[in-house]
């Protein structure tokens, strides 16, 4: 993980089913964070789910969570090319817009 301003932030994989979810931990000094990531499937296609849970410091959350846009987009990506054995573009810069193209359900 990267935050602006810091160096790479190591996290754990503390849960994994394969094909429908990932949870990882980061501990950090003064914060602990959660992230969940799940695929659940739905009529007509998979519905993602996202979770980030955040124990630290007071306004500390804006700064974890800006790009859960991209990273939602990502992971999106990343399951329709798990469906269809389509090759996944790198992922953007941060701050950069995402190349998604693919309108199908996921």
């Amino acid at each position: 993980m990267t935050m602006d301003g810091m160096p790479p932030i190591p996290f754990t994989l503390t849960e994994v089913t394969e094909g429908r979810s990932f949870t990882d931990e980061t501990r950090l000094p003064d914060a602990y964070l959660r992230f969940e990531h799940v695929l659940t499937d739905v009529d007509g296609g998979t519905r993602i789910t996202y979770r980030v849970t955040i124990d630290g410091p007071e306004g500390f959350g804006p700064q974890v969570t800006s790009d859960t846009p991209d990273a939602m987009r990502a992971l999106a990506r990343l399951a329709e090319a798990a469906l269809t054995g389509a090759r996944v573009a790198e992922p953007p810069a941060r701050g950069e817009a995402p190349d998604v193209t693919a309108s199908s359900r996921v």
